[in-house]
């Protein structure tokens, strides 16, 4: 009996000495996908891959085994551990997601795909004419250039910039229809020293779309920067004084002639706002040129030294916009500024100008007042990189 115990005994220490020397099954790394996130430009021909390691092969795609928004791509497993991502980004601001699954179906890890309606690079450059206007005052017609760029810098975060430059008033009397072709000939006539008149610079960040997936983005923006004063000595103007307009203007003096002009400023005009900036993805976006900029308005609260008589006070509302015309080189460009603040009539002078008196003349007097008026422009544009290629040709024609 007792011989018969330790046998048994024997036996259980045996199987329990060989369960603990088998080998428990070991736990497989965790499943791995790089790049995770994909992104596009919507219309482009996209073709990536994206390498799959980890967890039990083989690997799979969990169902519906695509992209499920996104038709316009295709996906498959390229041999043991590559996920082959190809086709069209065809949906403007969608992202979509896939599961890539290892072979125990125990883990998974999921793969976005961002079809962005913006390209991570916009770029615009155009040369035309535009018409401004104070309130109340002569309106004057320029040549007006503009460079400018959005950058992405981070997610949907983008850096914005805007030159424009506009050249001394150009004496314009010809139709619409002969648009392009007396342009061209302002620009072959005008003088170096009058080409760029004054300069207006604007910076600052587009934020993401508060309404995502849609046609017409409204975006967030945040914009600062400067204009040049004009010249005193480019913006005089010399008329014969009379009584009437020296009371009206608040003058007391014999002199026969006033010189009108503005202040001689020590600093820039600087502008600050904050607002919406409307942008299209898919309307306008035809044009037969060499920016991809899309067309857009901007509707922006803020202040401009400009308008509120050479000081910062009082706030400004500034609308803006860019239109490329579809099919063509051409596009519409204006802005506006027009100051919140009560309207102010006062009594119209009516000055007879003398051409003849040039200054300095101690018979006139001069007389400086900084403008405190709203004012807007507004023109058409034709793209710079497309005036560029034609340059040759251009230039023949106008000779």
């Amino acid at each position: 009996m007792v011989h018969r115990s330790i046998q048994t005994i024997f036996a259980l220490t045996l199987v329990v000495a060989g369960a603990a020397g088998q080998d428990t099954p070991r736990k497989s790394p965790p499943l791995h996908v790089a790049p995770s996130r994909l992104r596009a430009h919507v219309g482009d021909n996209f073709n990536a891959d994206v390498t799959i390691s980890g967890g039990t092969k083989p690997y799979s795609i969990a169902d519906p085994g695509k992209f499920p928004k996104l038709s316009g791509l295709s996906v498959g497993i390229d041999g043991e551990n590559t996920l082959h991502v190809y086709g069209t980004c065809d949906l403007a601001n969608v992202t979509d997601f896939l599961n890539v699954v290892d072979h125990s179906g125990e883990q998974v890890k999921q793969v976005s795909f961002l079809c962005d309606a913006e390209p991570a690079t916009e770029y615009k450059s155009f040369l035309g004419i535009q018409q401004s206007q104070p309130a109340s005052s002569d309106r004057t017609w320029k040549m007006a250039s503009n460079l400018g760029v959005s950058l992405r810098v981070r997610d949907s975060v983008r850096f914005v910039l805007d030159l424009d430059a506009t050249s001394v008033p150009q004496q314009v009397d010809f139709k619409v229809s002969q648009v392009p072709a007396q342009a061209s000939s302002l620009v072959k006539n005008m003088n170096v020293n009058q080409a760029v008149q004054s300069l207006n610079l604007l910076a600052g960040l587009e934020f993401p779309s508060i309404v995502p997936r849609a046609v017409l983005a409204v975006k967030p923006i945040l914009l600062g920067g400067f204009s040049t004063p004009l010249s005193p000595q480019e913006a005089v103007k010399v008329y014969d004084a009379n009584p009437q307009a020296l009371q009206a203007l608040g003058i007391n003096t014999t002199q026969p002639y006033l010189a009108l002009t503005t202040p001689d400023r020590s600093r820039f005009y600087a502008q600050y706002y904050a607002g919406v900036r409307l942008k299209t993805f898919d309307f306008f976006k035809g044009a037969a040129s060499g920016s991809n900029y899309p067309a857009y308005v901007d509707i922006t609260p803020g202040m401009n030294s400009a308008v509120t008589g050479g000081q910062l006070r009082r706030f400004v509302s500034r609308v803006s916009g860019y239109v490329p015309i579809p099919g063509t080189p051409f596009s519409v460009v204006g802005s506006a500024y027009l100051a919140l603040q009560k309207n102010q009539n006062s009594t119209p002078v009516f000055l007879t100008p003398d051409p003849s008196i040039s200054l300095p003349n101690p018979n006139a007097y001069i007389y400086s007042k900084a403008e405190n008026r709203d004012f807007y422009q507004i023109g058409i544009a034709m793209d710079l990189v497309t005036i560029i290629k034609k340059v040759p040709s251009v230039m023949k024609a106008i000779q």
